[in-house]
């Protein structure tokens, strides 16, 4: 698995400097993720956040989003051998996607297997436990499994389908490496990447529903003719919330 490693040396000087920066891009999100997280729990612990995040009364959607991805993706730690820092690593993203898809360890049993691929598959399908929880607390279109088994889905099914197309690109990439291609396609994207935005896509819909109800474009717009029956600024409500509707993340708002 780890000849074409060797042979990367050989790419145009350009393609390194791509790869590096690529490469270093998942890693350092593994990090980040793992010390956010650990300062978050710290937080909810010494009772300095509110837990959980959808259960709040006194919070904007973006600081219950913020936080609702956090206790989501909290679950992949600490699950018998998980080690998340795998979903990062380029080398094993074969053999992560082939177990994933393949083994499906996450529906074979409910406790940590003791290897450490498996566990950190098993970590990850926890991570949609919380996910169906809480969004079926809440009526979230997106994330509550009546609605979804309605529509003959599951909450894992976008990752999965996420997956298949991961499996694709890296079988792609790893055999022009393999037979020394000097154009190497576009460095996939990892699983663990593709699990971030998939989370945070999922906790930015639970968000909106927990504090609008899960027809939150409605209440949205009922909202804002309170604002006008009211004499206030309706644009200026509408931008505010307009911003928060198309944002794909919450760190596109200040921390407050």
């Amino acid at each position: 698995m780890f000849e074409w490693l060797k042979k990367k040396r050989t790419a145009p000087e350009g393609a390194v400097e791509a790869l590096a920066k690529n490469w270093l891009g998942p890693q350092a999100l593994a990090v980040a993720l793992a010390e956010t997280i650990r300062d978050f729990v710290d937080d909810v612990n010494s009772g300095r956040v509110e837990y959980p995040a959808h259960k709040r009364r006194n919070d904007s959607v973006v600081g219950i989003w913020r936080d609702l991805r956090l206790e989501a993706l909290s679950h992949m730690f600490n699950f018998g051998r998980s080690d998340p820092m795998l979903l990062a690593d380029q080398r094993r993203q074969a053999e992560l996607l082939r177990c994933l898809l393949d083994e499906r360890p996450h529906l074979q049993m409910p406790q940590p297997r003791g290897e450490v691929v498996p566990d950190t598959l098993q970590a990850v399908w926890q991570v949609y436990l919380y996910l169906d929880q809480i969004g079926s607390e809440v009526a979230d279109r997106e994330t509550d499994r009546a609605t979804l088994k309605l529509a003959k889905k599951n909450i894992f099914d976008d990752l999965t389908a996420r997956a298949e197309q991961l499996r694709i690109g890296w079988e792609a990439f790893e055999g022009a490496i393999k037979n020394n291609n000097t154009e190497l396609p576009e460095t996939p994207e990892t699983l663990l990447e593709e699990l971030y935005q998939d989370v945070t896509a999922k906790t930015k819909s639970i968000a909106l529903s927990a504090q609008f109800g899960p027809n939150y474009e409605a209440m949205v717009k009922m909202l804002e003719e309170e604002v006008r029956k009211r004499g206030g600024d309706v644009d200026k409500a509408r931008a505010s919330t307009q911003r928060v509707m198309e944002a794909k993340d919450p760190d596109e708002f200040a921390q407050s």
